[in-house]
């Protein structure tokens, strides 16, 4: 039985990262310290760290390699996959830095 004891508290949340972070353990808390909290819009490659609903544990942290209907393919290790279902967990995504390849192009789109 799967029971989420937090929907009620982050359901008018703006802020769910921070308002998420006040329940959370120091240790998770330093893993997740780079990243924004997202529902969808995901990416192939994308770094997430999926954070059980129901424990509030850190479960998974691995890279997007499948993305299908309702279900999420992430390579964990070089030998490990899991497919997971994005409604049970609470997902940040790492922020990448900027290549400078990136940066360029976005100054010229602007020149």
């Amino acid at each position: 039985m799967d029971i989420e004891p937090l929907k009620s508290y982050l359901h008018n949340k703006e802020n769910v990262k921070e308002s998420l972070s006040k329940f959370l353990s120091k240790n998770i808390l330093v893993k997740i310290n780079d990243t924004i909290y997202i529902e969808r819009d995901f990416i192939i490659n994308d770094k997430l760290y999926l954070i059980k609903k129901n424990t509030l544990e850190l479960e998974y942290s691995g890279k997007i390699t499948t993305i299908g209907n309702s279900r999420i393919d992430l390579k964990l290790s070089q030998y490990r996959n899991v497919s997971i279902d994005p409604k049970n967990y609470y997902i940040f995504k790492k922020n990448h830095k900027k290549t400078r390849r990136e940066i360029m192009n976005e100054l010229l789109e602007i020149l």
